[in-house]
């Protein structure tokens, strides 16, 4: 059975290796263990800055992107937040107070001006979304002018390049490269950290924590995690893009071929349930659109961990079957 549903893959040996010594490494300097970093460990956020072009002085570390919303909710009562969307974020929101205003981004320019606004990009999941020139633009003027506009960059490794929302706050996690175990992430924005402090105090990652993943980037670690996580993901995702247009499979302009997941929109009458149990018939597991607030019946497959072949043979399935409607997003 090929699982399409986006189980994180396994850390090589080289990563391990490296891990354990940059663990063993911070837990022996005295200082992590007593002198408080409440914005996150130096080294840390210097690595993240000068990987992705973002100012060290502004980048707080968090426990992922989950934690930094606590503060979103907090501080605004209403936040507009993308559909579709992964749904952890919605309820961290929600429970810690916000009132959660679903928008898809053709919405979001026709939104008013109170509440902040929610979006991610690069690689969006599901449907592997990427801000558009227009949308990017009219976010900017929107924080430009006060309003808070809020990036989930949580796909930033399948896209460095991406263009940046001036003016936006930006978050970013380790958790795509590493697996949840690692419950590290951080924000990028010039407030974030003061607004932020009442959060902080309860869920920074632990500062020993913070100076083994500063020690494992320095030493190169990460880029190990992404050759064999991101590199492997995007390759498997164009595989299966190529694959589908040389079928005649139309695309989404939105849509980022790189993005390690992909949206699979269901034809008139066929079910979620329906379709996972076919696909599962042919050696697949998917996961079903309605985790993703996708709206109308869909199917999300994920290429962490999957190889090239397995991506072409999903979408040679995709474009011989009835039970999608030829759209890829």
């Amino acid at each position: 059975m090929t699982d399409l549903t986006g189980t994180q893959p396994p850390w090589p040996d080289a990563a391990l290796r490296l891990w354990q010594d940059s663990v063993r490494r911070a837990s022996a300097e005295a200082s992590v263990w007593r002198t408080p970093a409440p914005r996150g460990d130096e080294g840390l956020r210097a690595e993240i800055g000068s990987r992705f072009g973002q100012r060290p002085e502004q980048i707080t570390i968090t426990a992922g992107v989950r934690a930094a919303a606590l503060t979103y909710a907090r501080l605004f009562p209403v936040i507009h937040v993308e559909r579709p969307t992964f749904p952890g974020v919605l309820h961290v929101l929600g429970r810690a107070g916000a009132r959660v205003e679903e928008r898809t981004w053709r919405e979001l320019p026709a939104v008013p001006p109170a509440g902040a606004v929610w979006v991610t990009s690069p690689g969006r999941n599901p449907d592997g979304a990427t801000l558009d020139a227009a949308l990017r633009e009219h976010l900017a003027r929107r924080a430009a002018e006060g309003g808070r506009v809020v990036v989930n960059g949580a796909y930033l490794w399948f896209d460095p390049g991406f263009r940046k929302v001036p003016n936006a706050d930006f978050l970013g996690s380790f958790h795509k490269i590493a697996g949840h175990g690692c419950r590290l992430g951080w924000v990028c924005g010039p407030s974030y950290f003061e607004e932020a402090v009442p959060e902080l105090l309860g869920t920074t990652p632990s500062p020993v924590w913070q100076r083994a993943w500063a020690l494992f980037a320095a030493e190169g670690g990460l880029d190990v995690l992404v050759a064999h996580t991101v590199d492997n993901a995007r390759k498997a995702a164009e595989a299966f893009h190529a694959e589908a247009a040389s079928r005649g499979a139309a695309g989404e302009p939105q849509a980022a071929p790189s993005a390690p997941h992909v949206l699979l929109r269901l034809a008139p009458g066929v079910s979620e349930r329906r379709a996972l149990s076919l696909l599962e018939a042919r050696g697949f597991t998917l996961s079903p659109g309605e985790s993703f607030r996708t709206g109308a019946p869909a199917l999300r497959a994920s290429f962490l961990g999957a190889s090239c072949d397995e991506a072409v043979r999903l979408a040679r399935l995709v474009t011989s079957t009835d039970i999608f409607d030829g759209r890829i997003e």
